[in-house]
């Protein structure tokens, strides 16, 4: 909570346009819709294997994993692969505020451009949390014996989004984050290739801070530190994979002081393996969603989801007296008895 009134003044003092609409965005934020979510510790549950493919607790990376029960009745929405284009993440943003429902995005950063940046500002503006989905969504990137540097690579893949996220949320205008852009990666903008990522994040590292430090006065002020993280595809953490892969993740994933968090349930809207009728079917998309409330759950939704289904799927949820949406702010809350921010530090200490 302390942080994000410190954001606030942040904002307010250096005139960020992140503002320039919502004066009262911290009101509407999830964590103050729900119980007042501090804490002076944080409880993170010991290594206990619960999840597929580890057996050492080196491997370990603390979080949220597909064995992890949510209380029944309860859900939290969270949305991979955005923003995505033809109005799909404004779709979804403009059902959750008509029904007055907050979620957590997993956004991907060479998604993010001048064309829809704004998308990244309404989302914090509604009070949705932003989480880090990678900056190209490589789906391979557990498949680290394909790589000269995998640690290196899988770092900059969730530190440069994070970059981007940033210049999104202090850009005023779209010539301004283009200029932004220009300067953070250079000649390689609006993507970086997946081959020179690692090599190239010390300098766009460096460039990072200074634009930070000119825009709120720290090197280290980002406008939305994202806590929550999730690999491209859940691997390794979905699949029988090699444990070395689980190493490199578990040391990318404290170096950024990230707090790993798979899905429970999914909505099946991006499955590649069924027919496009099938992914959209509203019927389908609803009774998906009601089901996996009754269950407790955390729900891989994608911004590309059908925006009938999603609406009814949540009016049927929201109707249900037996169900309810709730923030993963306040799933983490309960199992980890601290906040977002004091996640962070946590990690820090690790």
């Amino acid at each position: 909570m302390k942080s994000y009134i410190f954001i606030l003044f942040c904002v307010l003092l250096f005139d960020s346009p992140i503002m320039a609409q919502v004066e009262n965005s911290s009101e509407n934020l999830a964590l103050e819709n729900e119980t007042n979510l501090t804490s002076s510790s944080c409880t993170i549950p010991e290594f206990d294997g619960r999840w597929r493919g580890s057996s050492n607790a080196n491997q370990w990376i603390p979080g949220f994993y597909p064995q992890f029960e949510v209380e029944n009745g309860s859900i939290a929405l969270t949305f991979d692969d955005g923003p995505m284009s033809r109005n799909r993440t404004a779709n979804v943003l403009d059902i959750l505020a008509e029904l007055d429902v907050q979620a957590t995005f997993f956004v991907v950063g060479r998604k993010i451009t001048h064309r829809n940046y704004t998308l990244i500002q309404r989302m914090v503006n509604e009070g949705h949390r932003l989480a880090n989905h990678s900056y190209h969504h490589d789906t391979s990137m557990y498949l680290i014996d394909n790589r000269s540097d995998p640690y290196g690579y899988m770092l900059a893949e969730f530190a440069i989004n994070q970059a981007i996220v940033d210049i999104a949320l202090l850009a005023e205008s779209s010539e301004d984050f283009e200029t932004l852009q220009d300067e953070l990666l250079q000649n390689n903008a609006p993507r970086i290739s997946e081959g020179r990522i690692a090599r190239a994040w010390p300098e766009i590292s460096e460039r990072h801070q200074a634009i930070l430090e000119r825009r709120t006065a720290s090197p280290h002020n980002s406008p939305f530190p994202m806590v929550y993280a999730r690999s491209p595809g859940g691997s390794p953490f979905y699949g029988d994979w090699g444990p070395e892969s689980y190493v490199v993740f578990a040391q990318v994933f404290r170096d950024l002081h990230l707090l790993n968090v798979m899905w429970t349930e999914s909505a099946h809207d991006s499955s590649s393996d069924q027919t496009y009728a099938w992914r959209h079917d509203v019927d389908r998309i609803t009774y998906e969603m009601h089901s996996a409330a009754n269950e407790g759950a955390i729900l891989l939704l994608h911004d590309r989801i059908d925006a009938q289904g999603l609406r009814e799927g949540i009016e049927r949820i929201i109707n249900d007296p037996m169900t309810n949406i709730v923030t993963l702010d306040s799933i983490v809350f309960g199992e980890m008895q601290c906040s977002p921010d004091e996640i962070s530090r946590y990690l820090q200490s690790l």
